[in-house]
């Protein structure tokens, strides 16, 4: 009898202990497919990739925002300065013309002209000076893109920090 009665309390024992493994395998599975739920990310990101830091996904999303802008500006300068480009494209053609029926022998037609092309070749200069500038942003957009690919593409993060730093927490 008391063989019995000790198998009865472990045979209890082990049932007691397969539901609290039951339930706690559950529980875990739960919780695992609400993070699962939660996670987002830049770009491909794998289960297997790393999860941002609160941090690390603010700096992304600063520098992602920073590209977007970046790029929108480069798109409006780069037609700024085709225009500019074509206008003086024009004004060449205007001054080879004029050139063409200069009387050479009239001071003021020749100042006049002088004074038309001095003003052009100040329009290329500042021309080139914004083109410069214009690739200086451009390499810096790149050198960004090529650090955000390398530091934020393809990384997980929580929805929730992201959620917060939007609402400036």
């Amino acid at each position: 009898m008391l063989f019995s009665a000790s198998r009865a309390r472990v045979g209890r024992a082990a049932s007691i202990v397969l539901c609290a493994f039951a339930v706690s395998a559950l529980s875990v599975g739960a919780a695992s497919a609400q993070t699962q739920g939660r996670e987002k990310s830049f770009g491909k990101a794998t289960g297997k990739s790393l999860l941002l830091s609160r941090d690390e996904l603010k700096a992304c999303m600063a520098v992602q925002e920073r590209l977007r802008t970046g790029r929108e500006d480069a798109g409006r300068q780069k037609a700024e300065l085709e225009q500019q480009k074509q206008e003086l494209e024009r004004s060449a053609t205007q001054l080879e013309e004029q050139l063409v029926w200069l009387d050479r022998y009239d001071k003021e037609q020749v100042d006049r002209y002088n004074q038309q092309a001095a003003e052009r070749d100040q329009a290329i200069a500042a021309l080139q000076a914004r083109r410069t500038n214009f690739n200086t942003q451009a390499e810096t957009i790149n050198a960004d893109t090529q650090a955000y690919a390398r530091n934020c593409e393809n990384r997980r993060f929580d929805e929730e920090d992201e959620l917060a730093i939007k609402a400036g927490k």
